[in-house]
């Protein structure tokens, strides 16, 4: 984007949650005859009240405490700097770990924990070669090893770390419009001509921006959803565990 580049996004569920969360969200999308896979560049005018009532039901569960939702990105001014080839090359893997090992908060999940928690990762389809994706999975898988996961007792293993197509994962399409909408509304789309309304109004595809209504940063904020805007480009210079 023009200001925020790099969106990253995540949903974190307890397994005791994740049925209840996962069968009303399932129920909603057939109540309201969303049949297909949601995501923000479907919203329009003419689905605008139903993406509505499906996020309202997404965010009552992150008021619950039953779901935690991050977004991580970065702003675009902020020029990388002490960066080498590798760095570059597998730059989008190197923020993928940082966004899983940092903004959680995992390690913290408990104060004195008395057995192990074992945490499973879906990813969505990766855009990278084989050989790029069994290093990244090897290296999340890796972070079981650094002291404060072993503190925290945090378990990761091989057949945990999965990839998953989006259009079968209803949680992985509720994030994706928070973070659309985050991405369009912070590199300032709503501030675009009127032929951009006009257009919104007529298309069933155009992203309509008075959504941003209930998904803006501030509102996000509030509900206890964390955003996350570091100066990851040197960050990444000790991106994996040494």
């Amino acid at each position: 984007g023009e200001y925020f580049s790099d969106f990253f996004g995540g949903v974190l569920v307890r397994s005791r949650d994740i049925y209840e969360v996962t069968t009303a969200i399932e129920a909603k999308k057939q109540e309201l005859n969303l049949l297909g896979e949601i995501k923000w560049v479907k919203v329009s005018v003419n689905y605008l009240e139903k993406y509505k009532e499906m996020m309202d039901l997404f965010f009552s569960f992150i008021k619950q405490d039953k779901l935690k939702l991050r977004i991580m990105f970065r702003d675009t001014n902020q020029v990388p700097s002490n960066l080498d080839r590798d760095h570059i090359a597998n730059r989008y893997n190197f923020l993928y770990y940082q966004f899983i090992k940092h903004t959680f908060g995992l390690i913290h999940h408990c104060d004195n924990p008395k057995e192990d928690t074992y945490l499973k990762l879906y990813f969505d389809k990766l855009p990278i070669s084989t050989e790029e994706n069994d290093a990244f999975k090897a290296h999340i898988g890796f972070m079981q090893n650094l002291r404060a996961f072993k503190k925290a007792r945090i378990k990761i293993r091989p057949d945990d770390i999965a990839e998953i197509d989006s259009k079968k994962h209803n949680l992985q399409q509720c994030m994706d419009i928070v973070l659309g909408a985050m991405a369009f509304r912070l590199n300032n789309k709503h501030l675009e001509t009127s032929a951009v309304i006009s257009t919104c109004m007529k298309s069933t595809s155009t992203p309509c921006f008075s959504i941003i209504s209930f998904v803006s940063p501030l509102s996000l904020t509030k509900l206890g959803i964390k955003i996350f805007a570091p100066a990851l480009a040197n960050a990444m210079a000790n991106a994996w565990p040494k």
